[in-house]
């Protein structure tokens, strides 16, 4: 039996994009998973993966609250919650 890959949907994203600097986004995946990732050039880029449930738990708290402030971690934990609880 054959599957065939099925890229997840973003369900919600976030984005910081510094003129001249860095690209932060934070994404919440269809699959049940938020990405938090830091780059514009390849020298400087990175990313984080976690489920809904560990995003709940904090796992990327620092890492989101720092990049790109307060107000988006509360938004996208809200967020998550809201659709994890669904």
């Amino acid at each position: 039996m054959t599957h065939t890959y099925q890229q997840p949907k973003v369900l919600r994203e976030w984005a910081l994009d510094v003129p001249n600097g860095e690209l932060y986004q934070c994404l919440v995946y269809d699959n049940g998973s938020v990405c938090s990732s830091v780059g514009r050039y390849a020298h400087s880029s990175g990313s984080s993966m976690c489920t809904w449930a560990q995003f709940l738990a904090g796992s990327l708290n620092d890492t989101v609250g720092k990049t790109m402030g307060a107000q988006t971690l509360s938004e996208a934990l809200a967020f998550v919650s809201n659709i994890h609880q669904g």
